[in-house]
Parts: C-alpha cells; structure tokens; sequence
C-alpha cells in the first residue's frame, strides 16, 4: 500500500484496544507509533516502542511506571468527558507530526460503535487528503473523496465492496471488475456495490463528489491515488 500524493511520507500506526488482525507493512525508521488508551498493551508483543500513548484509560490503565521508558517516549491523559475519541485524538498526534499515511490497527471487532467510530476516521482522513487504512482480519477498509481513486495492481484477485459514506456518491467508476460502472451514482441507502469481483488486470475505483468507503482483501496492494490525472 502507497502514500497518497502529499509532501509527506510519514506513516503512522495507532494501536486500537480491540484484538489486532489483518495486514499491514513493519513501520520504518521515522514513522510514527501511538497506542490508543488501551492499545499500549500490544506494544510489547509487537517489539514496537510508541512514541505516545494518548487516552482516558477508562478501558485499561495506563502503562505501568516502572515499564513506560521501555514502552513509550509520552504519556497524554485525556478527560473521560470529552468530544472525540481516544483513537481520534491518536490521529491528530498523527496529523501534528507530519503524517500522510494511517494504519488503525486494532479498530474492528470490539464494541460496534467504536468501529462505526474508527470508519469515520477513515472519512475524516480521506477528507484531508491523507491516505488510511483499517485492517480487519483478512480484509481492510479504505476511504476516498472526490477526485480520489482505488488502484489495484495488475494481476490482483478478490473481492471488493463499494459503499457510499456520504448521502450519496457521484461520479463513481468502477473499472477492471467485473461489474463495471462509468460515473454511477452509489447511495448510503443501497448496498449495489457489494462484493465485486477483480477481474485480474488493473483496476480502479473513481469517485467524483462524495465519500466512499472501500473494503479489499488485506493482502492486496491499494495505491490511494488523489486528484489523478
């Protein structure tokens, strides 16, 4: 999975507090590494030092004070009352320090509202032209806006789901599948963009106005590519 074209090529991965499944790539010298209130607990297993941990840990206290300097280089506590949640203000730590990619790991599969939360993160992303991705067991969710697009490589096999974020979404091209589509228009209403199929050469999903989220197999490589020519 590539970077969206912007001058940045941090990557940052926040830890959720949900089980950690799927795929994604080994960060690189320079990214950013954040666990989300109880997220910190993975950070051991993984052999990953974060360079926050951020929350309000009513899910799990804090890093024990004895381990942090072995875990974490920051501790930020958040209120319990507040606007955002704790993966939300994981990513604008992410946003502050210059980040242009997203991986929310650990975001699916525990409470249903959080997840519904963690999709809209991928929509708020999307929205400032950042490229995020959230993996859940062998699938991962994308966002894109208007003028953004889904590029899958040559070669690529699978299934792939199209759904409408916004009210609706126009302009929609679905091309390399096998159902097809020029300039469509997807609703929030009707799922008609479920369980497409790669039909083996490059393919690529188009939005014109509007927000789509995109659901391919983890294993795929998916360039998010925004305003392409």
């Amino acid at each position: 999975m590539s970077n969206p074209q912007t001058k940045s090529s941090r990557v940052c991965y926040i830890l959720g507090a949900a089980t950690l499944t799927g795929h994604w790539p080994r960060p690189k010298l320079g990214d950013m590494i954040i666990a989300a209130d109880a997220g910190w607990k993975y950070l051991q297993g993984l052999g990953w030092i974060a360079d926050a941990v951020i929350g309000d840990f009513d899910t799990a206290a804090p890093p024990p004070v004895d381990s942090r300097r072995r875990m974490c280089r920051a501790i930020y506590h958040l209120p319990a009352e507040k606007d955002d949640t704790d993966m939300a203000a994981a990513i604008q730590l992410g946003l502050d320090g210059g980040c242009s990619t997203f991986y929310l790991l650990g975001g699916t599969g525990g409470r249903l509202d959080h997840t519904l939360a963690n999709i809209q993160c991928l929509a708020h992303l999307a929205a400032m032209s950042r490229a995020a991705y959230l993996p859940d067991g062998e699938e991962t969710l994308t966002a894109i806006v208007g003028g953004g697009s889904v590029v899958f490589p040559e070669g690529a096999s699978g299934t792939v789901s199209v759904f409408a974020h916004s009210g609706s979404a126009s302009g929609v091209t679905l091309d390399g599948f096998k159902y097809t589509m020029v300039n469509g228009t997807l609703t929030n209403t009707r799922a008609l963009g479920v369980s497409n199929e790669l039909a083996g050469g490059r393919a690529s999903v188009k939005v014109g106005d509007g927000t789509l989220i995109v659901v391919f197999p983890g294993t795929l490589s998916a360039n998010l590519i925004r305003n392409e020519a």
